[in-house]
């Protein structure tokens, strides 16, 4: 009998430890993925990699490339740095929310170096022109283009939008993003929104997956993975 009570205990503890998983929006494993190539620099404590689920009542076809119907997700960078705000379609587009951020891009391959040895971009100065709203719907938040980073260009859904600079192109004939770049934030020192240099603290970000899930009902889930590094 104590042998059976104890084989029982375990599934049970099984099935909980399953449960719990499941529930958690982020997952974090013991180590960065290393999809690309250089070894990461050491020392600053903090590389992972985390999935980020929304759920966002949608219609298929054009409607997903509507920036306000995806509402907002936040995310704090490595449990303590700065806020994100993950908004726009598939929640892809990635603005810090906490004061004093700013954002800019960096090639893919450089996921792995030190801060100071990436060639960063900013977007200060590549906003575009669209869009430039507020948000109402199902979270009330502003839309605008600058200090964010989403979709390279025009990918024409709907009327012709315009983000500027961003970490992925989108091809809207068959839904397919192509992430071409690594987003970086930083803040502080010297730095400012149009030069990233002499900065106090900085993060990147390589997102790995962008997807929109149909559910039961019209609804879609968003879901984002990232690889996310304090690289400063």
């Amino acid at each position: 009998m104590n042998k059976i009570l104890s084989v029982m205990a375990v599934c049970l503890l099984g099935m909980l430890a399953v449960t719990s998983c499941d529930e958690q929006e982020a997952v974090s494993p013991a180590s960065d993925t290393q999809l690309l190539g250089e070894a990461a620099s050491p020392g600053l404590g903090c590389t992972s990699t985390d999935i980020i689920n929304g759920t966002n009542a949608v219609p298929p076809g054009p409607a997903l490339g509507d920036y306000c119907i995806w509402g907002r997700e936040t995310f704090t960078l490595c449990g303590g740095g700065p806020q994100l705000s993950l908004e726009g379609q598939f929640n892809s587009f990635i603005r810090p929310l906490t004061a004093g951020w700013f954002v800019g891009d960096t090639p893919l391959n450089q996921f792995n170096r030190h801060y100071n040895q990436m060639s960063i971009t900013p977007k200060a100065g590549n906003e575009g022109t669209a869009p430039n709203v507020t948000c109402f719907f199902p979270d009330v938040f502003a839309a605008t283009v600058d200090n964010v980073s989403g979709v390279e260009g025009q990918p024409l859904i709907g009327p012709p939008l315009n983000y500027g600079r961003g970490y992925y192109q989108y091809d809207p004939a068959t839904n397919t993003p192509s992430v071409i770049r690594v987003v970086v934030l930083w803040r502080g020192g010297t730095s400012s929104a149009s030069n990233p240099v002499g900065a106090a603290e900085a993060y990147a970000i390589r997102v790995t997956s962008l997807e929109a899930i149909a559910g039961i009902g019209g609804v879609f889930n968003s879901r984002v993975t990232l690889d996310q590094r304090r690289v400063l």
